[in-house]
This record gives C-alpha cells, structure tokens and sequence, in this order.
C-alpha cells in the first residue's frame, strides 16, 4: 500500500500516487476480490497508480459498519453536541488547509485541472466553503413553536435529527470539493457516511478520509471511504441500509440512482445536468463580459454542469461578439496543467474526449459551422479538445439541447427579450442561467422568468455556501449549500406536550361521546 504523493516540481509527469486503498470500518483495505483500476494522467495518458475497485462485499461490509456506528440514531457520534461536532469537523478541515499543494498537485495528475483552477476552487477553496456550511448546522435542541390553544392547550416543538447511513457520490469534476462537502455536512448533522467518487476524481478523497481517520474524536465506523465503478455504485445506492443519497452527475445516471432508491424510499438529492443559456442583452457592455462569456464555458475544460453552453446573442452584436470571443480564445494557453501559466488543459479521459468530438461532429452535420476550434490541439498524448465555438446554431440542434460536458460553445442568435426567453427556457434542463447587460432592472425581470435554480447577473459559477444550489426540470431535486443543503441531512420531528394536565379534551368527543 502507498498513500505518498512523490511530485515533480512543474511537471505533472513527476506524479505518482501508488495504489490507492479504501477506508472500511477503520481499516485501510484492498477490495475483495483484488480488482483495481488505473488512475491515468490526462494530460499525457500516463498510469501513474491504482485504485481499489469495490465490489458488493466491500459495500456490505462498509454500509453495515455505518449502520451500526450509526445505531438507529444512539451511536457515540450522533449524540455528540453539534457544536462540538462542528469543532471536531474544522480540526480535519485545518489539517486539509495545510496540505492544499498536495492536494492541488493531486487533483491536477488525476482529473486533468489546470494548476490554478486546482488549488484556487479546490484545494484552497473547499475547506474554507465547507468551513462556512457547517457553521450553519442546525441546532439539536427543541426550537419551540407559538403556544396552542385548540384543540387543546399544548406546547409544540421542532428538532432537526440525523437522517442516517449517507451515501456520498460525487462527480468526475469535482470530486474533492463535493466529497467534501457532502461528508462534512452529513457529519456535522450526526450521520455516518459512506462516500464513494468518481474513479476519475477519487485522489482528494483519499486525502480527506486519512485525515478522517488520524483524528481521535471521530469513532471508526462513522465513515468510509470506497473506490470502484461499474459494481460499487449501483450496490450502495440500492442497499436496504442507506437513509440518504447525496448524487452529483449526469441526468441519466440520476434517474438509475433514483431507481435504485425507490424500493427503500431511501431519501435522494440529486444534482444533474445542465445546459445554461447565457443571454447578451443589447446593452451589453462587452469590454468586460467577453471574459465572462469565455470562463462561463470553458472552466474546467468545460466539464461543469453550470457551463454557461448556449449564448444567446441578439442579432445586431452577433457578428462582434463572435469575432471578440474568437480573439479571445486564441490569447489562451494550453498544455501542461500543471505549469501555472496553463489556461486550460484536458477533458478527464479518453471516453469523455471522444464523446466531445461527436457531439461536434454531429453539430456540424446538423448544420452548425465551427468558427473557432473543433480539433485536437497538437500536444502528444493526452485527452485534448481545443476550445470550440460553434456558430449558425438552433435551439433544436442536439448540440443545443444535450449537455456536452465539454468546451464547447453553441452560439444561437436571437430576435428580442421574449424570444431569448423562449429559447433559454425551450430546455430538458434548469440548473444555472445568465444574463449579461448593464440594466439592473432588465437583468432581474429576466431573471424572474428564467426556469432555472441559479440565475447569474454578469457573472458564472458564482457558488455561496450561504445560499442554496440545485436546478429545475431535469437538473434534479432538492438543494446543496447553505442551510436547505445541510437541512436536506435531517429529518425534522415534531413533538407535542400537552398542558391541560388532566383528560378534559373536548376533542375527545369526536370518538367517545359518553
């Protein structure tokens, strides 16, 4: 077993990482079988270590261990104090803040990110996003509700409780930043947490769950960390002893997980895909929304489900907002992202790359021009896909309805402000949306008539750890961040206490009338 990360300075072909093991019920473990997976380096193809590659005994034994540190709610951790769970929770976040060049380096030789998008929004960020959340938690006690009188005099009360065994599941994207995310909120409720990423974004979980282990005040059971594919998933989403699904990833990968849980009725939240119009109003000042537009679409080589994908632009800017878009794209650079001076690097692996160039492949069947991109950048091995602007596109091109998850830019002209509302919203999905112009006041009654979860005024991926996150439509159910987030950890119990203090209750009557 190797849990060391040996880095090259600059370069990511100095990583190694080993073979990776899971945490199960304090242990860290093979899979039973002796299966693994190959963690590949995106950007030159390279294996540079393994994973485990769980299968249904792991998910037993780990979804048993939960089940019972959990203990029906009277486990040594879901007693703990939240205050005091809050303050065991920010130890591991500090140990994660000082490992954050690690991690970063990690996050880059297995996912592909450029350097700065590593460290700035995941190895440096997500701690202190968390840190916020679960400052949020909801209190344990009883929060009383106003003084009834009728039907009878009664005290009413509230308390939020740990819903369960949580099975954590986050995406190729953003396996470090919702990994931890998703963990430390359903920890800091009183839950205990099974959490299983993504095999192309597993490495920063690895991280999070050594420092889980090495603190003394979180007993062993409480969480546990699993890799795997194609069997570990599908087996921790139906298993009976799962309370809670937190899923992040693709629409039809959702409704398979749904499924899974329907038979246990085992609580869902799912956060899925998106296809977010980004909307330029003819007022429009482009001196700073041209820079906009491009880190709407391309962050994370464009493989965000809150990819501002479509831009909408009305007629008279068409051809100039095209043309400064193209100049733009081509000041990037592109290469190894691990350099700090890279722009933009990979997709994650070889299937996703090719799935990009058949959904351009396809947009230019359907008529769509390619005017800037559309190629494989010449860079070696590595799963490259230039940026790419699509012109000449309709709302009723398949690259205009199917999320990509890819750097690719459909750009579809528009007549006036109901007809941009049409098309924005002519969508199977309702996540995120923009809209670009300089009128406050326009910007909000648009916003009001977008059906979208997140509606962005000149700006894109704007998160908040104090504000909810979550879409419309097919983009999925109930919410991340802020308190609906951590709330979505609980269940909510209601406790009645009558005050009458004798058996005069009139109510009574309905059933014994004598």
């Amino acid at each position: 077993m190797s849990d060391t990360v040996t880095m090259g300075a600059t370069e990511a072909a100095g990583i190694e990482v080993g073979d990776q093991r899971m945490l199960i019920d304090g242990e860290w473990c093979a899979a039973q079988s002796g299966r693994t997976l190959p963690i590949v380096n995106p950007a030159n193809e390279r294996q540079i270590g393994t994973l485990a590659d769980a299968g249904a005994a792991d998910v037993e034994r780990a979804v048993k261990a939960a089940a019972d540190a959990f203990a029906q709610g009277e486990g040594q951790w879901a007693q703990r104090p939240v205050a005091e769970r809050v303050a065991i929770l920010g130890r591991v976040l500090d140990v994660l803040d000082g490992q954050a060049q690690q991690i970063g380096s990690m996050e880059v030789a297995g996912g592909g990110m450029t350097l700065r998008n590593a460290m700035g929004f995941h190895a440096m960020g997500a701690p202190g996003f968390v840190r916020a959340n679960i400052a949020q938690a909801p209190t344990d006690q009883f929060v009383g509700l106003p003084l009834e009188e009728a039907p009878t005099v009664s005290a009413n009360y509230l308390r939020r409780e740990p819903v369960g065994v949580v099975a954590a599941l986050p995406p190729s994207n953003a396996g470090y930043f919702l990994g931890l995310y998703k963990t430390m909120c359903a920890l800091v409720t009183g839950n205990a947490v099974v959490l299983k990423p993504s095999p192309f974004c597993s490495l920063g979980c690895a991280a999070l769950a050594r420092a889980i282990d090495a603190d003394p005040d979180i007993p062993k059971g409480v969480f546990h960390l699993l890799f795997g594919d194609t069997e570990a998933g599908p087996a921790l989403t139906r298993h009976p002893l799962v309370d809670k699904i937190s899923f992040t990833g693709s629409a039809e990968t959702g409704r398979r997980v749904l499924a899974a849980a329907a038979p246990n009725l085992s609580r869902v939240t799912l956060e899925l895909g998106g296809k977010g119009p980004a909307i330029v109003l003819d007022d429009v000042d482009l001196g700073y929304a041209i820079d906009g537009m491009i880190w709407g679409f391309l962050w994370q080589s464009g493989q965000a489900c809150i990819s501002g994908s479509r831009l909408l632009v009305p007629e008279s800017l068409h051809d100039e907002v095209v043309q400064r878009l193209i100049d733009r794209c081509r000041t990037l650079v592109i290469g190894d992202p691990m350099s700090p001076d890279t722009d933009f690097g990979p997709v994650v692996s070889a299937a996703q790359r090719d799935k990009v160039e058949a959904c351009i492949a396809g947009a230019r069947a359907e008529g769509a021009t390619v005017a800037y991109g559309g190629e494989r950048p010449d860079l070696g091995p590595g799963f490259w896909v230039q940026p790419t602007i699509l012109d000449d596109v309709t709302n009723d091109m398949d690259i205009a309805q199917g999320e990509v998850f890819g750097p690719v830019l459909a750009v579809i002209r528009y007549r006036d402000e109901e007809d941009a509302l049409r098309i924005a919203n002519d969508t199977e999905y309702g996540l995120s949306a923009t809209v670009w112009t300089t009128s406050n006041a326009r910007a909000i009654s648009m916003g009001k008539r977008l059906r979208a979860g997140t509606v962005w005024i000149n700006d894109h991926h704007m998160v908040s750890p104090l504000a909810p996150f979550g879409g419309y439509k097919n983009s999925g159910m109930g919410r991340e961040f802020g308190i609906q987030g951590l709330e979505a950890f609980t269940e909510i119990k209601h406790m009645h206490l009558d005050l009458t203090g004798s058996g005069d209750r009139p109510v009574y009557g309905i059933l014994l009338g004598h």
